[in-house]
């Protein structure tokens, strides 16, 4: 297992031996981005790439991104986040919007911004839901959506050809990578401290839980999910968006967490509610950061 996977307790210590867990990244549709003539996107796609294929995109009557802002901006601002620091410091919480974390969450929210006056999200962004706005990529509408590795699982179910799919890389700007993406282990094992305590039972649960967490068998657990092997996990008999899944998860360099998970909810929820104000010129940046902070 890798050292930098395996969960850390308060205390310091690490009491869960992980299995798999999930990821974030950028899918993209095949059919559209052929039909416009780009390629699909690599681990190093920059910034200022895909601001030139968005801009081709809508050039060509299609909406560049799939996202209700009203909905789940989360996915976005996670990676805006971190185009504007690093996958080392994506975690930093800030105290203050004009110290160097508030700074970098300010000018998130300036990205999204400039990607909604530029026209790249949908013309009903501010008021569809998360379903309307994934099944117009699914529909071939629109050729960006980022999401989770469990949207994998939507598209296998509903999609019509999963060959118009692929999962690609978030395009990168400043110090990050397009291959540094979000994620983290959600699934593991403990043995509980009375197996442990007992001499006819700890060889037993230790032996149980090394099986079920070896190279062979999590790759029977997973198709596409991020786990703590050295080696990787390797499924076989994967459908074309998970083995595209699995291709791009191979090339990941480093993962962080998602930093909205360590705000409170009331300051999560303040946020998040304020982008559709930032993006539409009714609230500053810096003012959206800073009344978030305020309830954290």
């Amino acid at each position: 297992m890798r050292d930098s996977m395996l969960a850390v307790a308060s205390d310091g210590k690490q009491y869960a031996v992980p299995s798999y867990g999930y990821w974030e990244n950028m899918f993209v549709n095949k059919t559209v981005l052929a039909d416009c003539g780009i390629e699909v996107p690599g681990p190093d796609y920059t910034w200022d790439q895909f601001l030139a294929d968005c801009e081709t995109i809508k050039e060509n009557g299609y909406t560049p991104i799939a996202c209700s802002l009203v909905e789940v901006p989360h996915y976005w601002f996670e990676f805006l986040v971190m185009n504007n620091g690093t996958v080392e410091n994506h975690l930093d919480i800030p105290a203050a919007a004009d110290d160097a974390v508030g700074q970098k969450w300010t000018a998130a929210l300036e990205d999204f911004k400039a990607l909604y006056e530029a026209g790249y999200f949908p013309a009903n962004t501010l008021t569809a839901s998360d379903a309307e706005t994934v099944e117009m990529f699914n529909q071939g509408e629109a050729a960006f959506l980022i999401d989770g590795s469990w949207k994998v699982g939507y598209f296998t179910e509903n999609a019509a050809d999963l060959n118009d799919f692929a999962i690609s890389y978030v395009p990168a700007k400043g110090e990050r990578k397009a291959s540094e993406a979000i994620g983290g282990i959600s699934m593991g094992y403990f043995i509980t401290r009375k197996a442990w305590d007992d001499p006819a039972k700890r060889e037993a649960a230790v032996e149980f839980v090394s099986q079920l967490t070896s190279d062979e068998v999590l790759s029977t657990f997973v198709t596409t999910e991020v786990t703590a092997l050295i080696n990787g996990a390797k499924p076989s008999g994967l459908n074309p968006l998970q083995q595209s899944a699995a291709d791009a998860n191979a090339n990941i360099t480093a993962i962080a967490g998602a930093v909205q998970d360590t705000i409170t909810g009331e300051a999560k929820a303040d946020l998040f509610g304020n982008i559709q104000n930032v993006v539409t010129g009714k609230l500053t940046a810096a003012d959206a950061v800073a009344a978030a902070i305020a309830l954290n």
